[in-house]
Formats: C-alpha cells, structure tokens, sequence
C-alpha cells in the first residue's frame, strides 16, 4: 500500500507531485526538504528555504500498481511538470519493487551500512570526546526518559541474545572498582522497601528456607557445634570460646561469637 503526496513553495505555488511506499512525511518529504530528493526541489529548499514549503497527502493506502497511474493524473491535473512546477517528467516512471524485492533490497542496506561503520571505517575510530563535549552529552540526556513503546521494542530486540564471553568480561572490567554514590544507595534502598520489594507479601516454604538456612552455614560449622559440646561444661566460656578460635582460626572470631551464642540457647 502506497501513497500520493504533493509539496507546494508558498512563495510561487509551485509544487512537486512524488509517490511512495511508505509514510511520506518520514522518508520521502523528509528527504525532499532536506536535499536528498528531486534536484528541483533542493534547489527550490537552498533557494526559499523548508519554511517556505508545506506538503498534503493527496492519495493514502493505495495498491502499489495504481501509485504510477495516480502519479500521472495528479501531476496532469495540477500542472507540476517544469517550468510549471518541479517535476522532471509527466511521471509514471516508476517500478514499484515487490515486498520479497523490498525486503532484499533492506537486508543489502543494512549490511553495507554496518559494514561502512566498523572499525577503521567508522568516522569517530581514534577519536574521543573531550571532556567538555562529554558533560555536554550527558546534561543533554538527563532527564530523557524511553516511552513504554520505546522500552518493549528494545526488550523485544534483546530477547533471546547472549553476551559473548569478550563481551562479559569487558563489562567486568569496566565495572570493577566503581561504588554507587550515597544517594544512589539510597535511592535503590527506598525502591525495595515495603510494598516495592519483589518478595513482598510472600514467604519461601520450609524446604526452601532449610536450603537457605544449608547455604549460609559454614562449612566448619558442624565440626565447631561437635567440638564446643564435647568440652567440659565446668570450663569457663572465655576458655570454650579462646579454643575455638585456636581450633577453628580460619573462621572469624565475630562469626564464633555468634555461634556460641546460639549453642547456649539451644543448650
């Protein structure tokens, strides 16, 4: 399904007549009164300037096969052929590509423009930003938000992708070192509190918590419990606690303390 569009100068009511297969004002207006489209027109733009230019859909949702004949009649019917207006020709000379053409045609697109833009090619490789250039970025996108439209399409995009092992460890890298301010502590603390918190509301079941419970226990834990209850009873506690230490060095004294602790009131 295509269009019929039409650009007029205000200034001398010329216009321009131009089909296409996609939303004018995005690609093809957008070109017209950027430049990048019919010779006449950018020069027309240099001339007067865009401001000088409006543009009117005339034909929307057309069978691509009637876009040549509609071209035709509309460019007869309001004189656009040059020096009237800012046509070349009397139009309908134009090949409509089928939509396996089209997607084609993208797929080679896309590949020489990201081929044009790797590496050496790419016109910033070797350069950087100064750092005034850099606050600049960054003051520019603050405050920016995606819209939920914006979001879902960039979701949609990564789902499924993993990171290459390169990939991990150069964002390892960067990351490693950097502490989150106090006030971004902060905010990340308040937006997991209370009714925010994933878990709120809800409560891991017995097996879960006893997996928990194994999964936090030191590995030296068993043996320390054996050996603190196989020590007299009449030893004084300092002197339970100075052997643990002694025994169990590679556990820290605050975590013994603690177990002790727990021991005697399970005693």
């Amino acid at each position: 399904m295509g269009f019929v569009y039409m650009i007029t100068n205000d200034i001398n009511s010329k216009a321009y007549i131009g089909i296409c297969i996609h939303p004018p004002k995005k690609t093809r207006i957008k070109d017209h009164l950027s430049g990048r489209g019919s010779r006449l027109v950018a020069a027309a733009v240099k001339k007067y300037g865009k401001d000088a230019f409006t543009y009117e859909i005339l034909e929307a949702d057309v069978f691509d096969e009637f876009l040549p004949d509609l071209e035709v009649a509309y460019i007869a019917k309001f004189n656009t052929v040059a020096p009237h207006g800012y046509n070349l020709n009397s139009g309908g000379n134009h090949a409509i590509p089928s939509e396996n053409t089209r997607r084609k045609m993208s797929e080679v697109h896309k590949s020489r423009k990201s081929g044009a833009q790797k590496g050496e090619k790419h016109p910033f490789f070797g350069k950087t930003h100064t750092a005034a250039t850099r606050r600049k970025m960054s003051k520019a996108n603050k405050g920016r938000k995606h819209t939920a439209a914006t979001r879902h399409k960039i979701s949609e995009t990564k789902k499924g992708k993993k990171l290459t092992e390169r990939h991990r460890h150069k964002i390892s890298e960067t990351l490693k070192g950097r502490k989150h301010t106090a006030a971004t502590r902060h905010k990340i603390s308040e937006a997991h509190k209370g009714e925010k918190h994933p878990f709120f509301g809800k409560t891991h079941i017995a097996a879960t918590r006893r997996k928990i419970s194994e999964a936090k226990k030191h590995p030296d834990h068993a043996a320390a419990r054996e050996y603190f209850f196989s020590l007299s009873p009449d030893m004084p506690l300092t002197e339970k606690r100075k052997l643990l230490f002694t025994t169990f060095s590679n556990v820290s004294q605050p975590t013994i303390y603690r177990w002790v602790k727990k021991w005697q009131s399970s005693d």
